[in-house]
């Protein structure tokens, strides 16, 4: 019922004067008074649901559409992982049992992979038909480097002029000159002329072009243009201040350049975690500082589980104690860590740490890009 009244209020101002004054005891309950606000709409339900019809109706007739968009529900709940799962829950239900009486009165979810997931287990038959129509956003290194090199060419003159005997561009009236990957491998000539061809001296270190987009992927092998532009960007500003030797006619950043700026997206990724949806991985990085266990992979997941368990029950981030993290136990958390892609399993069942939030969670691995 809760969230059938906080749909009324949202959409209060396409209500009808007779309309609010008939749900009144909805709307005029205070913001945070939610036991009210649930008991006020238990109350008056048929009167919702009648005039929420007539709403619908009245949509239709103009040919509009109304919106009520949800999104950071994975914050409803710091202190209690499955009372969350237990609202969002009830929010899908919500939205399923009206999802075919409404045309023109629709929803849209923005929710976290991992929480979808967990949640279409427990879905009705109506609420997986409805989410049978999700859209899943994801970057294909093509798209990742669509967006990174559109971005490097419009900063000015001369790097459009630098950079286009690699790239073909077509013209776009909202975004200008878009530059097209359209087979595999169509990358490498701009990332070549970005930073050369290997991450280092020879192949041993990798090419370029796979090791920019395995840099800023997490442990799915998912990645955003947001941290691959900020790598690229981060290296500029140490090559300004480095000078590093290498051709400009040909290459503009280092190989060492990108390695160091790393450094700064993975602070800045486990950062922007702790600030918004996982503020929970403080107690992830305060459990795993300590020598035996910063440097992976771990050969071993019950040692990973130890780590993770020891003072369980104290705090998980700065604000005292909560939130809790997203499970009961260390072998729980284990688990949602992997489907995070904070941690990964590696094929002989070790876990490992992608670079992503490696230095961000204060972790190390052996080998790798030389940082001089």
């Amino acid at each position: 019922m809760l969230w059938l009244g906080l749909l009324v209020r949202t959409v209060e101002v396409e209500l009808t004067a007779e309309d609010r004054q008939c749900l009144a005891p909805i709307l005029d309950a205070h913001g945070t008074d939610s036991a009210g606000i649930h008991d006020a709409t238990e109350a008056l339900v048929d009167q919702v649901e009648r005039r929420l019809d007539a709403l619908d109706a009245r949509l239709q007739h103009a040919d509009r559409y109304v919106f009520v968009t949800y999104d950071e529900l994975d914050t409803l709940y710091y202190e209690d992982w499955r009372a969350m799962l237990r609202c969002f829950g009830a929010l899908t239900a919500l939205w399923a049992g009206f999802y075919r009486r409404w045309v023109r009165l629709r929803a849209k979810f923005f929710v976290r992979t991992d929480l979808f997931a967990e949640q279409s287990s427990l879905m009705t038959s109506d609420a997986a038909k409805m989410a049978a129509r999700r859209v899943e956003l994801r970057w294909s290194a093509r798209q990742l480097y669509g967006a990174l090199f559109k971005h490097i060419i419009h900063q000015d003159e001369g790097l459009f002029d630098y950079f286009a005997p690699a790239l073909t561009l077509r013209e776009s009236k909202v975004f200008g000159a878009v530059p097209r990957f359209e087979r595999e491998d169509d990358e490498i000539p701009a990332v070549k002329r970005l930073c050369g061809e290997w991450m280092g001296a020879n192949g041993n270190k990798g090419l370029t072009h796979r090791w920019l987009i395995g840099a800023v992927s997490d442990g799915l092998g998912e990645a955003s243009p947001r941290n691959l532009i900020q790598l690229v960007e981060d290296a500029a500003s140490y090559e300004r201040q480095e000078q590093r030797p290498v051709n400009r006619a040909t290459q503009l950043l280092h190989h060492v350049s990108l390695r160091n700026a790393l450094t700064g997206v993975s602070e800045g990724q486990v950062r922007s975690a702790m600030q918004s949806e996982q503020p929970w991985l403080y107690g992830v990085q305060a459990r795993l500082d300590r020598p035996e266990a910063r440097e992976v992979p771990w050969t071993h997941r019950a040692d990973i589980e130890r780590y993770l368990g020891l003072d369980w029950e104290a705090p998980w981030s700065l604000s005292h104690d909560r939130p809790r993290p997203p499970a009961s136990n260390a072998a729980e958390l284990v688990e949602r860590l992997l489907r995070l892609g904070v941690f990964r399993a590696r094929k002989d069942d070790s876990i490992d740490v992608p670079d992503l939030y490696l230095e961000g969670l204060r972790l190390k691995r052996r080998g790798g890009v030389a940082r001089q």
